[in-house]
């Protein structure tokens, strides 16, 4: 019986410390992003906000355009966000230092 006392304290201490290493998926978001397809798209966040920016050419003038939001609610695998203007909630998740956003990928710049 004390043994499998034992064994219950010794599972359950490991489940802790295994949550607690785990960090969450706002940390993980948390910096700067350039699209992989497109290196003129952009995406800076820190803290709650969100910054999507967009530079272009435009009659040989050089352009930006900024679409500020605000991460929202935080799921198990992904972080809800919503941009300004725009209705509706998307979808942000990290695996192995690439950032999706819905079906976007975005590299780590710094």
């Amino acid at each position: 019986m004390i043994k499998i006392k034992s064994l219950f304290l010794v599972i359950i201490l490991l489940l802790s410390i295994t949550l607690v290493a785990c960090g969450s998926i706002k940390d993980e978001v948390q910096g700067n992003w350039a699209y992989s397809k497109n290196k003129d798209l952009h995406l800076n966040i820190k803290d709650d906000n969100i910054e999507m920016i967009y530079n272009y050419k435009e009659d040989d003038v050089e352009k930006r355009n900024i679409v500020k939001g605000k991460l929202q609610e935080e799921k198990e695998d992904y972080v809800e966000f919503k941009v300004n203007g725009i209705e509706g909630k998307g979808k942000i998740k990290v695996k192995d230092d690439v950032l999706m956003l819905d079906e976007k990928k975005f590299e780590k710049v710094d």
